[in-house]
């Protein structure tokens, strides 16, 4: 495949992953809404296809602090034995 077919391709992918991302989070939100207090979401990922303010301003509404980890470097490398 050409360079701009596979750039297509990622933007397609990209846009897809926003929009799943951004419902979880959706409901992230609307259910902890009724919890009382502050509440901690840690979110493990190997990127976030948004930029943290707006996440930041979400999940404010339901008194949410997220913690993205890089779980890329979480795991250890594979050997066998």
């Amino acid at each position: 495949m050409n360079d701009a077919g596979s750039q297509k391709i990622a933007v397609l992918a990209n846009g897809n992953r926003f929009q799943v991302t951004m419902n979880a989070l959706l409901a992230i939100v609307n259910h902890a809404a009724a919890i009382p207090g502050s509440k901690n979401l840690v979110w493990l990922t190997a990127s976030l296809p948004f930029n943290g303010r707006s996440v930041a301003r979400l999940l404010s509404r339901a008194n949410i602090a997220i913690y993205p980890v890089d779980a890329r470097g979480s795991l250890a490398p594979f050997t066998r034995q």
